[in-house]
């Protein structure tokens, strides 16, 4: 079993979602509504004791360093914050708990930066049509400069805030494109993958070596793969489709290339392409060294795809790999997920 980083409960490495830790620090620093764990009660008891603690001590530190007295109520999420996230450089591993939380508040911080756009936008929009009408009106009186100024400042007041709205409404219909919400990239996915054939297994899998030990991503695709994981995390799986194989193309080791295939096959799955799925777990399979549990989910997924396909010798060569990793893990993956897949490929291909 593993822990969440963050409630320090003991969750199976299956359930584990990657945040990266720019997201975390810019995720506990928000001015409106930061992700504290303490306010969702997400860390309790002996863990919030702790960082209660820290805060005292943090509030006596600050004391004493200005000459003051302590005053007001010690802060756990304050500590946890400074003691912990601001000073941790590694990814972070969140159980369904917390990551849940944390995705709810990074979409209602992205709607609350809409809501208060869009009131800016209104009030410059209407200063400066007033400032416009008022020049508009002294146009033939005593001072037509003056008047001239106060039309073209009423105008760029007004003009420009609808120029900001449309450049805002054209970033906001291309992330909903990325995240797949508009369908123009989730369709023509579907189709591609209904007329596209769901390729072989090239040949016979190599035997993987299995290696644990804490993760670490090397090689050039480095940077790419954490951005990749910043969007699959906020459930934007075009672009992070985009990443992972942009990462995958300037370099990682085997390990981290296996993480990424396995990480892009899911996120085919979720654009609807089963073919693009496929190939992406099928490559997985292809690398070594890589930790078990890459291998066994990539392995069961490819399975219960070919299965569905109709292509009983890949299901099984892939299905062996996956009970080959299965003894190293402390988690099993969802039969009915599984089962739902292998309809799905059942259905899309008819087989």
């Amino acid at each position: 079993m593993a822990t969440c980083d963050v409630c320090d409960r003991a969750t199976s490495r299956a359930d584990l979602t990657v945040v990266t830790a720019a997201d975390m620090k810019r995720s506990v620093h928000r001015a409106f509504k930061p992700f504290d764990p303490f306010e969702h009660g997400l860390i309790g008891g002996a863990l919030r004791d702790k960082y209660g603690r820290a805060a005292l001590g943090l509030q006596v530190a600050h004391a004493i360093d200005t000459g003051t007295e302590v005053t007001g109520t010690p802060d756990p999420f304050d500590a946890w914050r400074t003691i912990v996230v601001d000073h941790t450089e590694t990814d972070w591993g969140l159980c369904p708990d917390c990551i849940g939380t944390f995705r709810e508040l990074v979409a209602t911080n992205a709607e609350g930066n809409r809501a208060v756009a869009g009131c800016l936008v209104s009030i410059l929009g209407l200063v400066g049509a007033v400032i416009g009408a008022v020049g508009l009106f002294n146009l033939d009186g005593e001072s037509p400069t003056q008047a001239l100024l106060f039309l073209f400042a009423g105008l760029a007041l007004f003009a420009g805030p609808i120029a900001l709205a449309v450049r805002s409404a054209t970033r906001q219909r291309r992330a909903a494109a990325e995240a797949g919400e508009t369908g123009r990239r989730a369709e023509p996915a579907r189709e591609t993958a209904a007329l596209r054939p769901i390729d072989p297994l090239p040949g016979p899998l190599p035997g993987i070596e299995f290696i644990a030990g804490t993760p670490s991503i090397e090689g050039g695709g480095a940077g790419a793969f954490r951005s990749a994981l910043g969007h699959w995390n906020a459930q934007r799986y075009g672009a992070a489709i985009d990443l992972y194989e942009q990462a995958i193309r300037m370099g990682l080791d085997p390990e981290s290339e296996a993480a990424a295939r396995l990480n892009l096959g899911q996120s085919y799955l979720h654009e609807g392409d089963l073919a693009a799925a496929a190939s992406a777990f099928a490559a997985a399979l292809s690398l070594t060294p890589q930790r078990a549990s890459t291998a066994h989910d990539c392995a069961a997924y490819l399975s219960a795809i070919y299965e569905g396909a109709g292509m009983a010798g890949d299901a099984a060569a892939a299905a062996a790999v996956a009970a080959r990793a299965a003894p190293h893990l402390d988690y099993t993956l969802s039969s009915k997920a599984l089962a739902d897949l292998r309809a799905r490929a059942r259905s899309e291909y008819g087989r």
